[in-house]
């Protein structure tokens, strides 16, 4: 026996693995933990990002919807009503060229 070896115990190999087994339990698990949260949390985060863009087009596409209704509606009334509206009270409901090219 040598000096160095009567400090400490004597383990074989499988006990000494069993004894730091649990240190490196923890170290394993906090390991995985990591990279669970490395892998998964840019995809998590990309699809919460591109559900939010879906739901802002969504919002867009109906925005954009409604103006062009409300600017056909507004050519349909500049067309025909608001020129009845102007000539009707000068008792014109059938308004001449003229009078039509003279409306703002």
């Amino acid at each position: 026996m040598s000096v160095l070896s009567l400090g400490y115990a004597y383990r074989p190999r499988s006990a000494a693995r069993k004894v730091s087994g649990r240190s490196a339990g923890w170290a394993r698990t906090l390991r995985r933990i990591f990279l669970v949260l490395v892998l998964l949390l840019p995809w998590v985060w990309s699809s919460y990002q591109f559900v939010r863009y879906r739901r802002a087009m969504e919002v867009r596409d109906r925005l954009l919807q409604r103006q062009e209704a409300l600017l056909t509606r507004w050519e349909t009334l500049t067309a025909e009503e608001r020129v009845r509206r102007i000539v009707a009270p000068k008792g014109l409901f059938k308004p001449t060229e003229r009078e039509i090219l003279r409306l703002p």
